[in-house]
């Protein structure tokens, strides 16, 4: 019995196994077959828009990036700060604001190169995405502090150390931040407040900055940086760029991509940066695929129509649970009310009756799909308390 039972469990196990490997067997075709058809059709050595997201300066280094007048401002700010002295002079505090997908965390890499590529010895740059690494003046001393130095405390030896230096600390607070880390957050930024070498520029989403002052004021010292969506004209030079890492020898075309294809790339992703490369990976795709020779706006919008949905809420959202919950309103906003609720009090009913819902939960789902660009919510010509829900086309 202990033995057909041990037997059956290697068979089911080979069973798992061997449908992995043909699903890597698949995957790997797939790749091979688009970058061939890719190579020959389009003159690219691969598909640049793969990748889509920045996770850290080496990530940042391999992909091409927009100086927007923001960033611009920021570069300047470290620049003209990096030329002052005595170090201990010019308290600089920002914090860099956007929601997800938007560059903030390219923003942050951008400027930590800038500090690292500075000659000056005295000039250090930190990256930190967990707020315990500031928690405590013993976690900061942890975090800064590169050698021994004499002192009774934390505190002391940090300064101490500190002393002659000027330390520029970039924060990346994670989208997936719960209240707790919050918490510690908000102590952390207040343990750097003793020390005035240290220059602060941390990134997070707009909910985050304002859960915040649910626990602390200390964001009132902080310089907001509100980043904006790209307009036509930088979501044009975004996807130069990225074809241009592709191409034997650069150019300011657009090929495989026309005009009209940008518009409409444009007007679905709301210029967020991430959905721009969502769309333009999986028109490339969709065209290398169909055997298209150009990616036009018919292309793109066909394209578009078959995977975007799914690929930005994969992209964008990380619990799986909550990928359900959303693919299934927008799935129901889609094909239940052909596209368009003229009362969002009447989604939210309906709602209720088919999937279970509180009222609350399904208008932060509501929300959470207005900031995926995925839904537009505008206010109804007929009554101005009344909120119509459409699907971006």
């Amino acid at each position: 019995m202990c033995y057909n039972v041990k037997k059956n469990n290697e068979t089911h196990c080979l069973r798992i196994i061997k449908k992995y490997i043909k699903q890597i067997e698949t995957f790997i075709y797939f790749k091979t077959h688009i970058l061939r058809k890719v190579t020959t059709v389009f003159g690219l050595k691969f598909n640049p828009f793969e990748i889509k997201s920045v996770s850290d300066i080496s990530d940042f280094k391999k992909q091409p990036f927009l100086l927007l007048n923001m960033q611009k401002v920021l570069k300047l700010t470290i620049e003209m700060d990096i030329q002052q002295n005595p170090p201990e002079y010019g308290l600089i505090y920002y914090v860099i604001l956007g929601e997800r997908g938007i560059g903030k965390t390219t923003t942050l890499a951008f400027l930590k190169d800038i500090v690292d590529n500075c000659k000056e010895p005295y000039i250090l740059s930190r990256y930190v995405t967990r707020p315990q690494a500031i928690s405590t003046i013993r976690n900061l001393e942890n975090l800064i502090v590169a050698d021994n130095v004499v002192g009774q405390n934390s505190e002391a030896r940090l300064s101490n150390w500190l002393e002659g230096k000027k330390v520029y600390l970039f924060i990346d607070v994670q989208d997936k931040c719960n209240k707790h880390d919050l918490n510690l957050l908000a102590e952390g930024l207040q343990n750097i407040l003793y020390f005035k070498n240290i220059r602060v520029f941390m990134a997070m989403n707009k909910s985050h900055y304002n859960n915040m002052f649910d626990i602390t004021e200390i964001l009132g010292k902080y310089t907001v940086i509100d980043m904006k969506p790209f307009e036509i004209k930088h979501t044009r030079e975004l996807i130069i760029a990225r074809l241009n890492m592709a191409r034997e020898q650069k150019d300011n075309d657009l090929y495989p991509f026309t005009e009209d294809s940008i518009k409409i790339i444009q007007n679905t992703t709301k210029g967020i940066p991430r959905n721009i490369l969502v769309a333009c990976d999986i028109s490339l795709k969709y065209a290398t695929l169909c055997g298209y020779n150009l990616i036009d706006a018919s292309v793109v919008t066909e394209a578009i129509a078959k995977d975007y949905t799914e690929r930005i809420i994969q992209e964008r959202i990380e619990s799986q649970h909550k990928r359900d919950m959303m693919m299934k309103l927008y799935n129901i906003i889609k094909n239940d009310f052909s596209g368009e609720v003229k009362k969002e009090e009447i989604l939210i009913d309906h709602i209720k009756q088919k999937l279970g819902w509180s009222r609350v939960t399904t208008r932060k789902r509501i929300r959470e799909l207005q900031k995926l660009g995925l839904i537009i919510i505008d206010k109804s010509t007929e009554n101005m308390w009344t909120n119509v829900i459409k699907i971006v086309e």
